[in-house]
């Protein structure tokens, strides 16, 4: 019995080793489980900030790129509807704009003679504008780009775009891409707006092109 006795108490005490032993290994997993999850919640985190900084970078790098381009059109302006003649060349187009000025705008020719121009051009024509060869693709004209050396100048003639559109034309700030597309999606609110007596304002903020209503930003597109 004593043998037995003895056998039993040693197997309990081994028992007891092992079962102590095997709670210590769990606490040991689960330790390193709780390391592993804090390591992962880390990581996730970086990746997330990671991801934000990428983002404000590629939006930094997209605005500065716009705005070096609105500033390298600054002292350019957009002639919109004017006929163009066939072959036209810059010459011809400069001409083009300087009797359109004096002769529909009534800009006095004495001083339109003393405003020079850095460079006039027609803009290419869009892909869209080019796929037909019907009568009323051919009357589109290209728009004619105007860099003028003072920007004082520039002012005076863009002043003009009120005249302008009475007869199916319009002058117009030269805006980079991304601007003309915002403006594109804008000019019909801003046109009803108009008709309905409301202030119109067009602003630029951090590379957006943006209308402003009674002084509100409009948003609603």
């Amino acid at each position: 019995m004593r043998d037995l006795f003895n056998l039993m108490q040693s197997m309990d005490r081994r028992l007891t080793s092992i079962e102590n032993d095997l709670r210590e290994r769990v606490g040991q997993v689960e330790t390193s489980l709780e390391n592993a999850h804090q390591r992962i919640d880390e990581l996730e985190g970086k990746v997330v900030s990671l991801e934000n900084n990428l983002r404000e970078t590629q939006l930094q790098s997209k605005q500065e790129s716009v705005m070096d381009e609105l500033r390298s059109k600054e002292f350019n302006l957009l002639f919109h509807g004017i006929p163009q003649s066939n072959n036209e060349s810059p010459d011809q187009t400069e001409h083009i704009v300087r009797t359109f000025l004096t002769d529909k705008l009534q800009y006095p020719h004495s001083d339109l003679t003393k405003i020079e121009f850095s460079n006039v051009h027609r803009l290419p024509r869009r892909s869209s504008s080019t796929a037909n060869t019907g009568p009323s693709d051919l009357l589109k004209s290209a728009p004619i780009a105007v860099k003028f050396i003072k920007m004082s100048d520039k002012r005076k003639i863009h002043s003009l775009a009120g005249r302008a559109r009475s007869y199916n034309a319009n002058i117009t700030r030269h805006l980079p891409t991304s601007m003309q597309s915002q403006r594109k999606l804008l000019i019909h609110h801003a046109n009803k707006f108009y008709k309905q007596g409301k202030t119109i304002r067009w602003k630029i903020l951090q590379a957006d092109y943006c209308l402003f209503v009674n002084g509100e930003r409009f948003t609603d597109i």
